[in-house]
């Protein structure tokens, strides 16, 4: 019988890909979410829903509950470094084998913006914590950018990864090693 996997933010953009993705693959899937009746019509009826909320510790137990793997997108929020590790404390305690962490590039250099330095002490929290992990650290998303920056000719080129290519079934795949990161970006050509 197939482990279930837990994917947090699973109502957003990155989420909500990487839920669809997972399922297509064959993989069993739960979506985190804070509210069931209003995410329901964003998926498939084959994905499992769990009522989720890094501010509701109490929600933890019951979307961790027969769960292996957590795909974890934090939450962007000031005390994301408090509710992050809150979460990975409580997927330990759960039991939970692996976690695959969407992180932020540039959480390794000598300086960094804040919101890089929470990514980068839940980074540390998780090494910590013994559990198996990943850790994926796009530089960014062409879909945030073109969201704000439209093409104007039609056609861009950036260093940048595909969320759904970046985020693939390969994050959480057996053969990755256990404990890693990958920095990821690629130059692709995005036409209209």
């Amino acid at each position: 019988m197939a482990k279930t996997i837990l994917v947090t933010g699973a109502t957003g953009r990155v989420g909500r890909d990487v839920v669809k993705l997972l399922s297509k693959k064959g993989a069993v899937v739960r979506a985190g979410v804070r509210d069931q009746a209003k995410a329901r019509p964003r998926f498939d009826d084959d994905i499992a829903l769990a009522t989720f909320d890094f501010e509701n510790e109490g929600s933890f137990a019951g979307a961790l509950d027969g769960v292996a793997k957590v795909f974890l997108l934090p939450p962007l929020l000031p005390n994301q470094v408090e509710l992050t590790n809150g979460f990975v404390d409580a997927a330990k305690r759960a039991g939970i084998r692996h976690i695959v962490k969407l992180s932020v590039i540039g959480v390794d250099d000598g300086t960094k913006a804040t919101p890089i330095e929470w990514h980068a002490a839940n980074e540390q929290h998780i090494r910590e914590s013994g559990l198996a992990f990943t850790f994926l650290r796009p530089n960014s998303f062409m879909q945030n950018f073109i969201t704000y920056f439209p093409p104007r000719d039609g056609t861009i080129y950036l260093p940048w990864g595909m969320e759904r290519r970046v985020l693939s079934m390969r994050a959480i795949s057996r053969r990755l090693p256990q404990r890693h990161s990958q920095a990821m970006g690629t130059k692709e050509k995005l036409t209209r």
